[in-house]
């Protein structure tokens, strides 16, 4: 079997080969960018670190360290902030420039990326209208949003459509039109070069709960409870929004895409009128999406749910609106259990990943991390239904040697 043969045979339940394995195909299952340079030193591979997501500090993948692990996935190239569509085109030094992160790691970065020291140490970013939108903390890797999702602040439909126009990227990162054709060009040629399973991160501008009430989802809870036309009105609009990139991307689909990824935040959801709330308003948005989902671009596409928060509530509903596989980030935060899920909901769900957390690969020695991972997988890989992935991104400091340990205990 090819990798794009054993990911569709996982989502079928059927039996694969060996156990898929996913490095990078998704922003919560990549590889920082200086975990990715002391990975490439371990396996000899002497070719430069490119930062590709400022928000989660991820490096973009290369072959060599696709080989390494195994990898099965590819994840289709998409625009981030600061990052010009031409930083997709090519990879010259007109568009990408040498840069130290915190740790003094070497790395590329787009050329438009200007981070800004703080008197008390921190970086920050500025759009191209010079307002704050991300900062970095002394020392840190990534960089976390500073402003309220539109929800949360209380912004108005006409704030949000203003701001929209003049493409904040606090607000939401929309493509520009010639990304679509750049995608469609990528689709054909690496469905012609490359037997790898196509990955794309195929949500709304932003989630609708944890990306509309960023940093604050009490706020947007209570803007859904008590303020319900204007946040319909707003709901509608990311709905709108949505749909649009969705028949932007079934254009562009000359060859099928595998795996849809839909984000979300549930972290601090853990009240019952919480989560009753988020399914009279914001599932129902997602059951109307996957249907839209599925009229413009059939049956091919596999639709991935991933989200922070404890996410297992809402399973059933999952499940009940379409989504065939659940990845997994923060299990020490979360409180989300993928053995417990594997017994309850294996037939009906795919795991991506779960076998260990990005904070044991980093915490354990080699020989604790063979175990948890071999102890797991048991359980996991049974009966299929299982692509091997890591829970959360792959954190800087992280041993090399792990890395390479996780990914070669396939059942």
């Amino acid at each position: 079997m090819n990798s794009r043969e054993r990911i569709r045979a996982v989502f079928e339940h059927q039996k694969v080969d060996w156990l898929p394995t996913d490095l990078g195909g998704t922003r919560k299952t990549g590889i920082s960018v200086t975990a990715i340079y002391h990975l490439r030193q371990c396996i000899g591979a002497e070719v430069p670190v490119r930062l590709y997501d400022v928000y989660e500090g991820l490096a973009e993948m290369d072959p060599t360290v696709e080989d390494a692990v195994g990898c099965d996935t590819m994840r289709l190239p998409q625009p981030v902030p600061l990052m010009k569509i031409d930083c997709l085109k090519e990879q010259t030094k007109k568009w990408w420039k040498p840069y130290a992160m915190e740790d003094r790691t070497g790395v590329l970065v787009p050329s438009d990326f200007f981070p800004e020291r703080e008197l008390n140490g921190d970086l920050c970013l500025r759009d191209f209208m010079d307002r704050r939108f991300a900062m970095m903390k002394r020392g840190g890797w990534k960089f976390e949003p500073l402003a309220e999702g539109p929800g949360a602040s209380g912004m108005t439909l006409e704030d949000v459509e203003k701001e929209l126009e003049e493409k904040n990227p606090a607000v939401a990162l929309i493509p520009e039109d010639s990304y679509w054709e750049l995608l469609q060009n990528f689709i054909g040629l690496f469905a012609k070069v490359s037997k790898k399973a196509l990955i794309f991160r195929a949500g709304p501008p932003t989630p609708f709960f944890g990306g509309l009430g960023a940093r604050e989802p009490l706020k947007w809870l209570e803007v859904l409870e008590t303020r319900p036309d204007d946040s319909r009105k707003l709901l509608e609009k990311w709905f709108e929004l949505w749909m649009d990139q969705i028949a932007k991307l079934a254009a562009a689909s000359v060859k099928p895409v595998d795996v849809l990824v839909l984000e979300e935040n549930f972290c601090g959801v853990c009240q019952d009128l919480d989560r009753q709330l988020i399914r009279e308003h914001i599932l129902p948005l997602y059951a109307r999406g996957i249907q839209e989902i599925r009229a413009k671009l059939g049956p091919e596409p596999h639709i991935l749910w991933q989200s922070e928060g404890n996410f297992t509530p809402f399973l059933p509903d999952l499940i009940a609106m379409g989504v065939e596989g659940v990845g997994f980030i923060n299990l020490e935060t979360s409180g989300v259990n993928p053995l417990a899920i594997k017994q309850e909901f294996g037939k009906d769900l795919v795991l991506w990943g779960g076998a260990c957390s990005a904070k044991d690969l980093a915490d354990l020695n080699q020989n604790a991390v063979l175990r948890k991972v071999q102890e797991n997988l048991a359980i996991l890989s049974e009966n299929g239904g299982y692509v091997h992935a890591l829970a959360g991104n792959v954190d800087p400091g992280t041993d090399p040697e792990n890395v390479l340990a996780y990914f070669s205990r396939r059942a």
